[in-house]
């Protein structure tokens, strides 16, 4: 019962805020910005994504290392297309 009282009193206190409660909302959602715009990001280079020590990871390297006229290469695939008789 005291959980509902409190609810309606919140409620009461937003209802009668209105304009401070939406304030105080867009001050918080520009300071969340403000701090994810210089904080967060995100690094989309995959050799740095995980980490080196990994077991794949270092059969990857080895297989680099073996094969390294792999590297940079750039396949394309074309269809043949044939002639209709």
């Amino acid at each position: 019962m005291q959980f509902r009282r409190a609810l309606v009193a919140v409620i009461d206190l937003c209802r009668r805020k209105a304009w401070a409660i939406v304030a105080a909302g867009a001050l918080l959602a520009g300071f969340a910005s403000f701090y994810a715009a210089g904080h967060l990001g995100v690094d989309s280079e995959t050799d740095r994504l995980f980490a080196s020590n990994l077991p794949w990871r270092q059969r990857m390297a080895a297989f680099r290392a073996d094969f390294p006229q792999f590297q940079n290469l750039l396949v394309a695939v074309m269809p043949f297309v044939g002639t209709q008789s």
